[in-house]
């Protein structure tokens, strides 16, 4: 048995999830992913998804753990023994690309009655769905993650070039900033899951350095989604993209 120690909320934890799943299939071990409410603000994935949480029936003897500092994909971790602990964020497809069908029948996405009433009011295929994280990025990192109005304005006029005609709506976690930053668009805040089914419903999106949406985006076909460049280092082009392996080809970065 393999297992993972799920950090932070849920576009985190499913990668974790995705790559302990994938390594242990690929290797032939059962893995066990845990279920504690008591950690990662009540969040588990479970909570959200109907995925396989494996049993807990071996013992764990080893750890592998992720450079933080780089966060870049290592091929090593497809080596590691059974009874291994994965630790870290792995926030790469590197790691379960070539799994991806399997990886989307995991995180399968289901269309509820709230989602469908919303989808009604803002046809997907008139609508551009942008994601407007504010609440905690303000703060994290001195601010340094949260994006600034040219990011959205440049990620707007890419998608123009799709389609001239589109209209924009935002969904987010912080209603009175989004009025601030996008003041001629309707701002609308819901449910997480709600949310989150929004951003993988859409047909074009633009979304910000989050996993949450990084996820909604990735299992999902669009004509366009749009993405920071340099993902957490946006505002330090300099340093490069971090996670170094973030980027994905079916994303356009601006």
């Amino acid at each position: 048995m393999i297992t993972v120690e799920l950090l932070g909320r849920l576009g985190n934890q499913m990668f974790q999830y995705a790559v302990c799943r994938t390594i242990a299939e690929k290797n032939g071990y059962s893995f066990h992913i845990p279920y504690d409410l008591s950690i990662n603000d009540g969040h588990n994935i479970s909570n959200y998804f109907s995925v396989d949480m494996g049993s807990s029936d071996g013992e764990i003897i080893y750890k592998f753990s992720e450079d933080a500092r780089i966060q870049k994909f290592n091929p090593e971790i497809f080596n590691i023994p059974d009874g291994t602990l994965i630790w870290g964020f792995y926030q790469t497809d590197k790691y379960f690309k070539e799994n991806e069908s399997n990886v989307k029948s995991w995180f399968k996405v289901d269309l509820d009655e709230k989602t469908e009433s919303i989808l009604n009011l803002y046809n997907k295929e008139d609508y551009c769905f942008i994601h407007f994280r504010g609440t905690d990025y303000k703060q994290f990192d001195s601010g340094s993650r949260f994006l600034p109005k040219k990011y959205f304005e440049d990620a707007k006029n890419l998608v123009k070039k799709k389609k001239s005609d589109i209209k924009f709506i935002v969904i987010t976690d912080d209603i009175e900033e989004a009025k601030n930053y996008f003041p001629e668009d309707k701002s609308i805040s819901n449910e997480m899951m709600v949310d989150f089914k929004l951003l993988y419903y859409s047909k074009y999106c633009i979304i910000p350095n989050s996993t949450f949406s990084w996820w909604a985006a990735w299992l999902s076909d669009k004509i366009i989604t749009v993405a920071p460049n340099n993902w957490l280092n946006y505002q330090m082009p300099h340093l490069g993209f971090y996670p170094v392996d973030i980027k994905v080809e079916k994303f356009n970065y601006v």
